[in-house]
């Protein structure tokens, strides 16, 4: 829970402050040399890393949202979990949108499995298929995030 949550916002800020070391550089090399900072942007690790941390907390997320898919919860308790789930899915869109091609593309395989996965289900299997939906929801969600999130005070990413 919390030190996850904890290991988000550092990849968050860490991917914010190499955006905008990256913009700086690319102003000061000029157009022609975008290529230079590209590869210096590349070096720093920070495509790597990103895209293990979204593949281990896409895991997490949608282990948690099987988990979680039988709960009775009151009205109260849903909005508290799904904001929550907001708090996490914010920073965790900023990381899968550093190595967008690898990221999007396990994205659109945990889709599809998903899918799949739902398709398998008989009428008798409701709480595979509870789970399978509520798996489902949460990509989808995570989807939304990482093709557009509210830009409000936010640093826009420039797209590597």
């Amino acid at each position: 829970g919390t030190a996850l949550t904890a290991l988000l916002e550092a990849w968050d800020h860490l991917i914010r402050q190499e955006c905008v070391s990256l913009s700086m550089r690319q102003l000061a090399l000029g157009g022609n040399a975008s290529r230079a900072a590209q590869q210096v942007h590349q070096e720093s690790g920070l495509k790597d890393g990103s895209c293990h941390v979204f593949a281990s907390y896409l895991d997490s997320l949608l282990a948690e949202a099987a988990e979680t898919a039988l709960d009775d919860l009151d009205e109260e308790e849903e909005e508290q979990g799904w904001e929550m789930r907001q708090q996490k899915i914010g920073p965790l869109s900023s990381i899968a949108r550093v190595c967008a091609e690898v990221n999007f593309e396990l994205l659109c395989a945990k889709l599809l499995e998903c899918q799949q996965k739902i398709a398998r289900c008989g009428p008798q299997d409701g709480e595979n298929l509870a789970r399978g939906f509520e798996q489902l929801c949460c990509l989808l969600e995570l989807s939304g995030h990482c093709l557009a999130d509210p830009g409000e005070g936010e640093v826009p990413l420039i797209p590597v």
